[in-house]
């Protein structure tokens, strides 16, 4: 049971994929963790394992946070303004649960799990590492391309099967702490590989240069030491160790602030630039970031109870952008790559408080092991638990930056963290028998992994017809382009990776069929699913004027450029429009149209047209 559940868990999990599917890994990977877990919760339910295995640990305190942050999680989605997004949120965090507990459960009714787990941690790393320095080598080191189209640098096509290469980076650092445990407690060949996969863990980070989860060493790698200082006695650590120690503090910090004031900040993307965008609110890759936050703070202000509802954050954003997005690929965040704003917006500043007080509850788990006195737990076990509390740390300070919560696969990881914590508390705790009834949480638990199962097949079936619907658009296939978009449909989740709805493309094959009723009926629900979304407005705006209805048409664009500074394009469309309203005497909304284009003054035509309206317009009072 164990090296089957932990090792599809983190092994199989995290090469696992579907090329199909636009996003090659978030539903696919939802799907094994499903069927992992429905087929570990018959196991778990069998007679044998009822009547002879320990259910105690899920009396812990740890699991009653995770169940209310999965209450609090289903209860905003009767306040989303699209429920059918919040259904990813649901399941995944139902999913951590669930996964949470039978870990847990697992490795507590295991003799020597650390070793064994460990040993699948250095396995699942090495298989990892390989997958991304063959990446590296040939998509980096020996390409001829300086950096990608859209102008990143080429180390971003260096992922590990982990979809983004700060996935990647997240996933080497969880697997991190059991590597490193590897190294202090096995023997021989496996102390070697797992030096060696421990080496290639930290190398792999540094060229990947992910800041949030250098961030996140820096913070683990302060208190780690400074716990290894204060329980010195514990970890049997004399003078010598406790000065090499605290010099190394010294000498890391020294080395932070030397990179940071001499090292050449001219290119953002060398590892001294790097360093010091961390501190520069004026950096590229951090003016939007900030731009975000700022704008999700207003969220949480005005919705700080129920939040806009678990995976409706990248609906509501566009309308408090103000126009101050000038570059439209910039409005495709799905999330504000702060995790607790995204959070606190989506869900409540309730579910803040659950979700960090699930941290402060691990954090608290781990040092009370290793400040235990008692001979229930060995120097190993503390060396274990320190070395959960610094992944723990670093998870946290790259939550702050990055959005590891998004990813099942990188939860999962986190997971095991969580579920080796407690059960390192458990042996040193109290314990209360408990004995699960099998009436009540098998059938529950099958239920609720089949519902998650089919919700993750059918967004991969979703993301299937998407991409074939993108396929015949490319080829101006428009009555394929039709059929895979209304095949991609599903009562279980609305938008795609692209953040639009089947409908959306289904307006566009409509359109340039010339079937222009139809497209606004398809851009119409389009617009129910995500009504802040300026492509679907542009093209609704656009297929209204088509239709004659010029009031629509109006509606769309004004809310359009109340969000985003329209393009050429768009701007071309506006102009249109302002052509037809003109010719129907309505001069008061082409005005209007005209002079909410951001520096309208600067576009002779433009000016000349507001003029001439002007004048039309003074014309009509006076006749009145």
């Amino acid at each position: 049971m164990f090296f089957f559940f932990f090792g599809t868990l983190v092994l199989f999990l995290s090469v696992f994929y579907l090329p199909h599917a636009i996003d090659r890994t978030l539903a696919p990977r939802l799907l094994a963790l499903s069927s992992l877990l429905l087929v570990s919760i018959v196991l778990v339910f069998r007679n044998q394992h009822l009547f002879h295995w320990d259910f105690s640990i899920w009396r812990r305190k740890l699991f009653y946070f995770w169940i209310a942050f999965f209450a609090v999680t289903v209860f905003s989605a009767f306040f989303a303004k699209n429920p059918m997004e919040s259904y990813l949120f649901i399941v995944r965090n139902m999913l951590f649960v669930i996964g949470l507990a039978i870990a847990a459960l697992i490795l507590f009714n295991t003799s020597e799990w650390e070793e064994r787990l460990s040993k699948i941690y250095v396995l699942t790393a090495g298989v990892a590492l390989l997958i991304g320095f063959v990446q590296f080598f040939d998509r980096v080191y020996f390409s001829p391309l300086e950096q990608l189209d859209d102008g990143r640098p080429l180390i971003y096509l260096v992922t590990g099967l982990f979809s983004h290469k700060n996935f990647f980076s997240s996933a080497l650092m969880l697997m991190l702490p059991f590597t490193a445990f590897g190294i202090y407690a096995f023997r021989k060949k496996w102390r070697i590989a797992a030096i060696i996969v421990s080496i290639g863990i930290l190398v792999m980070i540094l060229i990947l240069k992910t800041r949030s989860i250098w961030v996140g060493f820096m913070a683990a790698g302060f208190v780690t030491v400074l716990i290894l200082l204060f329980y010195s006695k514990v970890f049997r650590l004399g003078k010598t160790w406790r000065i090499v120690l605290l010099s190394g503090l010294f000498a890391g910090v020294a080395g932070v602030v030397m990179l940071f004031n001499l090292g050449d900040a001219s290119d953002e993307f060398s590892v001294a630039g790097r360093m010091r965008s961390i501190f520069d609110t004026q950096s590229q890759h951090n003016v939007h970031r900030l731009f975000i936050w700022e704008k999700s703070l207003e969220i949480i202000k005005d919705e700080p109870v129920t939040g806009v509802g678990a995976g409706n954050w990248m609906l509501y954003i566009p309308k408090y952008f103000d126009r101050n997005f000038e570059h439209l690929e910039a409005l495709g965040w799905r999330q504000p790559h702060n995790d607790y704003l995204w959070i606190a917006s989506e869900k409540g500043v309730a579910a803040l408080v659950i979700y960090i007080a699930a941290f402060i509850c691990l954090l608290w788990y781990s040092l009370k092991v290793i400040k235990n006195k008692d001979d229930t737990i060995g120097v190993d076990s503390k060396v274990l638990a320190l070395l959960l509390v610094s992944g723990i740390i670093t998870f946290l300070a790259d939550s702050f930056f990055s959005f590891p919560y998004e990813r099942i696969d990188v939860m999962v990881l986190f997971m095991v963290i969580a579920s080796a914590a407690i059960v390192l508390y458990h042996r040193t705790a109290g314990k209360r028998s408990f004995v699960p009834k099998k009436l009540i949480f098998l059938p529950a638990g099958i239920l609720l992994t089949v519902f998650s199962a089919v919700y993750s097949y059918q967004s991969i079936n979703m993301e299937r017809g998407m991409g074939r619907a993108l396929v015949a658009l490319q080829q101006n296939s428009w009555d394929q382009m039709l059929y895979h978009a209304n095949a991609a449909k599903t009562p279980f989740r609305s938008l795609g990776p692209h953040l639009y709805p089947p409908e959306f493309l289904e307006g566009v094959a409509h359109q340039n069929q010339e079937h222009y009723r139809r497209a606004v009926a398809s851009f119409e629900k389009a617009r129910q699913q995500a009504p802040y979304d300026i492509r679907i407005l542009h093209l609704l705006g656009s297929n209204y004027r088509r239709v004659e209805q010029l009031d629509d048409a109006y509606d769309c664009f004004m809310e359009l450029m109340r969000i985003y500074p329209p393009s050429p394009s768009i701007t071309e469309d506006i102009k249109r429009l302002v052509v037809d309203l003109s010719a129907q005497r309505q001069y008061q909304q082409a005005h209007d149209l005209l002079t909410y284009i951001p520096r309208w003054e600067d576009d002779a035509e433009i000016s000349r047209n507001v003029q001439a309206l002007e004048t039309l317009m003074q014309r009509e009072a006076e006749n009145q």
